[in-house]
């Protein structure tokens, strides 16, 4: 029998980090809002690691979410950026170079950049061709965005989470486009033992080549992997009736 230890799956508590947020969006389309919810109040969120928190529909018509911590708690703060429709990764990272008011936030603590968090309802693959823009220009930048698209819950319209926040559609999660942190191997090892207690779907990658790694955005096979895993091992040890902690294993 496989025992999970409850406080292991629990959204960690990464602390909060300050500073101004502002969305940003092709100049000239006004002040945007997402779901009822301000642009301003958008980017309070992004840079409020006590709200650094996503929720994942249920692939389907099933009930059940999964909540997760999103990719910048216990970070840097995260500038969000609107992908207009039919814009590609080029195109968003041009517009974005070309806003100095853009640049001068993303560079306001020197030579480290903050990362950016692609909000958008449809689900479009921006995030490593705007990336390569902005390694191009010389900024080393974490891209964060929606595997399947980001639906914005205002605060008070859902009763199932009053406070709100940013949910993926179905089995959608933050896939992260850069050099992981300590704190995303943590939230990436707690929300994937939790999809396993709770036997939650995440939304399909690309199937690895066999011999190659299972890659760090591909949450539905790295799920598989350790549900096997664990499988395996729990019929190895059901003989002397052994228990073991998952969060251990984590």
């Amino acid at each position: 029998m496989v025992s999970v230890d409850k406080a292991a799956l629990a959204v960690p508590d990464f602390g909060r980090r300050d500073g101004e947020a502002r969305v940003f969006q092709r100049p000239g389309s006004g002040e945007p809002s997402f779901g009822g919810v301000s642009a301003s109040d958008l980017g309070d969120w992004l840079r409020d690691c006590h709200r650094a928190v996503s929720r994942s529909a249920p692939i389907g018509d099933g009930s059940e979410y999964l909540q997760s911590p999103a990719p910048w708690a216990g970070g840097r703060r995260s500038l969000a950026v609107w992908a207009n429709e039919g814009e590609d990764g080029q195109t968003v990272g041009a517009r974005l170079l070309g806003d100095d008011a853009f640049v001068r936030r993303l560079t306001r603590d020197g030579d480290v950049a903050d990362p950016l968090t692609v909000v958008s309802d449809s689900g479009s693959r921006i995030g490593p061709d705007l990336r390569s823009v902005f390694e191009a220009e010389g900024h080393a930048v974490r891209v964060y965005e929606s595997t399947t698209g980001l639906h914005v819950v205002a605060p008070g319209t859902d009763l199932s989470w009053p406070e709100g926040g940013l949910r993926h559609r179905d089995g959608g999660f933050f896939a992260i486009h850069g050099q992981l942190s300590g704190v995303h191997d943590q939230a990436l090892a707690v929300t994937v033992a939790r999809a396993v207690k709770t036997r939650f779907r995440f939304a399909s990658s690309a199937t690895p080549s066999p011999g190659t790694k299972i890659g760090a955005n591909d949450w539905a096979g790295t799920v598989k992997l350790l549900a096997e895993t664990l499988s395996r091992t729990s019929r190895a040890l059901q003989a002397d009736g052994t228990r073991w902690d998952l969060a251990v294993l984590t």
